[in-house]
């Protein structure tokens, strides 16, 4: 019985439990054709122009994923930039590269006038975000809609996560 309890303590001892924490920052440049007008019904000209940025953190996601199980918070999804200061609304989905997971509204703000920054409210759970950058490449899309410019626009994307590790692996696996 004395040997089992030893036996035991020691494999006990060779198994560590804790939590890491990774903050995982994303910034694109989204370039955007010079917008197409809309039709309105109250007689205003809206125009709409449309970008893809194009995501990949899925390599320091497995890497993560190797140590422990990941829970993430995202804690930015944001488009800045001067040429915000004339776009009314802004909208964001989300989609694997390789199509393997479909196109999901991410997020979406309405733009107060004159801003150079503006979060977008999520529209998908922090996991199901989680989901989509762990399975590969993604593509965000973001349309913008308002009296914008009839030039092409530039704007800067950001998603940033807070990644929360679970580890409880042995210590020969470190």
């Amino acid at each position: 019985m004395k040997k089992t309890i030893a036996l035991f303590a020691l494999a006990m001892a060779a198994c560590t439990n804790g939590q890491g924490n990774v903050d995982v920052t994303t910034s694109n440049q989204a370039a955007f054709r010079a917008p197409i007008a809309l039709p309105s019904a109250l007689g205003q000209v809206s125009l709409t122009t449309e970008t893809d940025v194009n995501l990949d953190v899925h390599g320091e996601l497995a890497s993560m994923a190797k140590v422990g199980t990941l829970g993430v918070v995202i804690s930015q999804d944001s488009v800045s930039g001067a040429d915000l200061a004339q776009v009314d609304q802004i909208t964001a989905t989300i989609a694997t590269a390789d199509g393997t997971k479909p196109a999901q509204p991410l997020g979406r703000a309405i733009v107060q006038p004159g801003s150079t920054e503006v979060r977008l409210s999520s529209l998908l759970s922090d996991a199901q975000v989680l989901g989509y950058l762990q399975e590969g490449p993604v593509v965000v899309h973001l349309t913008l809609t308002g009296a914008l410019p009839e030039r092409p626009l530039t704007l800067n994307y950001s998603l940033d996560a807070h990644v929360a590790i679970g580890v409880s692996v042995s210590v020969e696996n470190l």
